[in-house]
C-alpha cells in the first residue's frame, strides 16, 4: 500500500520536475515509475486477495491510482504541446488534488484494516502458542504419570519375584 503511494508521488514529483526545469532528462523518473507503479498495484492485488474488504479496497486504490496516472499523462500531454499555460489550464489539473486525496483516503483505509487485521492474527498466534503449551505440559505430565506407573508396576514384580525366589529357597531349604 505505501510503496504503491510512495511510486505515485514519485512519478507526481518527476512529472513536476519536468514541467519546472523543462529538462526532459527529467522524465526518465516519471516513465520507470509507471511500471513500478503497474507492478505494485498488481502485486497488492495478490496480497490482499484472501481479504475480501481489503480486496475491494485494492480495486478501489487501482481504479483512483490508474485515473491518477492517466490524467498525469494528460497534463504532460498539455505541457509538452502549449506549455505552461496549456498545463495549467488543463482541467485535469484541477482535479488532481481530489484525486491524490482520494488516493491517500483509499490507502489510509488500507492501512488502518491491515493494522486491525495484523492485530487479530498476533491474538490467534498467542492462543495458538498458549494452546500448544498447555498441550506440551499436558503431555509432560502424561508421560511423568505413565512412567510413573511403570515404576511401581516394576516394583511390584520385584517384590513378587523376591517373594517367589523366597519361597523356592525354604521349599530348597526343606528338600
Amino acid at each position: 500500500i505505501v510503496v504503491t503511494v510512495s511510486t505515485l508521488r514519485d512519478a507526481e514529483a518527476a512529472q513536476r520536475a519536468y514541467v519546472i526545469t523543462g529538462l526532459p532528462a527529467r522524465l526518465s523518473d516519471y516513465y520507470a515509475a509507471l511500471p513500478r507503479l503497474t507492478e505494485n498495484l498488481q502485486q497488492l492485488a495478490a496480497l490482499v486477495v484472501d481479504t475480501p474488504d481489503q480486496r475491494a479496497a485494492a480495486q478501489i486504490l487501482n481504479a483512483a491510482v490508474v485515473t491518477r496516472a492517466a490524467n498525469m499523462d494528460i497534463l504532460l500531454d498539455a505541457f509538452q504541446r502549449g506549455g505552461i499555460e496549456a498545463f495549467r489550464g488543463a482541467p485535469e489539473l484541477a482535479t488532481s488534488l481530489q484525486e491524490d486525496q482520494a488516493v491517500d483516503a483509499v490507502a489510509a483505509t488500507m492501512l488502518a484494516r491491515e493494522d486491525d487485521l495484523l492485530g487479530q492474527r498476533q491474538k490467534s498466534t498467542v492462543r495458538t502458542a498458549n494452546r500448544t503449551t498447555l498441550l506440551t505440559l499436558g503431555a509432560i505430565a502424561l508421560s511423568f504419570a505413565m512412567m510413573m506407573l511403570a515404576l511401581l508396576l516394576v516394583l511390584r514384580e520385584q517384590k513378587r519375584r523376591l517373594a517367589s525366589e523366597a519361597k523356592v529357597r525354604r521349599a530348597n531349604q526343606q528338600l
